[in-house]
């Protein structure tokens, strides 16, 4: 958290953890996943408390997935950027932070930054110059 307060990254900004339906419901068999997905949720809401009064918003996003799920996808790993777009789409549509052209490119940027990341390294993703 210090990383976050650290006086170069004032004017807020925000955290976004990938979660899945299993933080919402679980599954036989998979407990130890689904223990770790609702580790995620609770950790996105502490987060959004302790760092809401420096700018910084933090959520977790699990709206996307559990759509999927519900439609019987494969909870492989093998659409998870694509879920990880829609839901971006989503919130910043949502909050009316962009839209239009400006999400059109957003969304190229985002999964330039997603197709570039090693896997399970953070995600950086910054607004376009």
């Amino acid at each position: 958290m210090r990383t976050a307060r650290d006086p170069g990254t004032a004017g807020g900004g925000s955290i976004i953890d990938l979660s899945s339906a299993a933080g919402r419901f679980g599954f036989a068999l998979r407990s130890s996943y689904a223990a770790a997905k609702w580790g995620v949720a609770g950790f996105a809401k502490s987060l959004a408390i302790e760092l809401g009064p420096d700018g910084i918003r933090a959520d977790a996003l699990a709206a996307v997935l559990r759509e999927a799920a519900d439609k019987g996808e494969a909870d492989d790993g093998s659409h998870y950027d694509d879920h990880r777009l829609a839901a971006l789409e989503r919130l910043v549509t949502a909050k009316g932070l962009t839209e239009g052209p400006a999400l059109q490119r957003r969304k190229h940027a985002w999964a330039e930054v997603y197709r570039s990341t090693p896997h399970g390294q953070p995600v950086e993703l910054k607004p376009p110059r």
